[in-house]
């Protein structure tokens, strides 16, 4: 059995449909290793930052002061004109 080679094979040009991996990032079709490294610590940082807000948010609620309205504003309103 002989062995068969690519010594006779032939460039038939390029294959249509096909694109580069940097025409891939450039469009934006496919992310890189670092890229995702990135969105992964925006959304830890983002969900860290998220659960510090609720935190804060509780926390005001039980310390927030209420206190009576204040008597000194008076609030004037129009009578309906009547001819």
């Amino acid at each position: 059995m002989e062995e068969r080679g690519y010594g006779d094979a032939e460039y038939a040009g390029k294959v249509l449909g096909m694109e580069t991996l940097k025409q891939l990032i450039a469009e934006k079709k496919i992310i890189p290793a670092s890229g995702l490294a990135k969105h992964k610590e925006d959304a830890e940082r983002l969900a860290k930052d998220l659960e510090e807000a609720v935190r804060s948010e509780i926390s005001h609620r039980r310390t927030k002061l209420t206190t009576a309205p204040d008597k000194t504003i008076f609030h004037y309103t129009r009578e309906p004109f009547e001819e």
